[in-house]
């Protein structure tokens, strides 16, 4: 995910001078963020709930099923942030025209 979001950092400052709203390119950036943080969580909630569950001998309710609540919790958000985040992506595309090319007839 994080991936994703430095390049659509980049290309965001190619395209940026092309458009019109550029809250519209805000709240896209903001949820690729959101989206990123989400699974980031996740993973490292995971990793938690894994290295917790190898070393405890008495698996406790934390460790076994609040943290697995947690990843859910991080999943979800970032699923939903996910959606969120396309959505103003397509807004970019097809009313904005963000990186589309457009030829002109002379």
């Amino acid at each position: 995910a994080w991936v994703a979001v430095i390049f659509g950092d980049i290309a965001g400052d190619i395209v940026a001078p092309a458009i019109k709203d550029i809250s519209i390119l805000n709240e896209h950036h903001e949820h690729a963020h959101y989206t990123a943080y989400g699974f980031t969580l996740a993973l490292l909630t995971d990793w938690l709930r894994r290295f917790l569950m190898d070393k405890q001998r008495k698996r406790g309710w934390m460790a076994s099923r609040g943290l697995a609540i947690m990843i859910w919790f991080f999943y979800i958000a970032g699923f939903v942030n996910l959606f969120v985040a396309g959505y103003y992506g397509s807004e970019l595309v097809y009313k904005e025209g963000a990186a589309v090319h457009q030829t002109y007839d002379k």
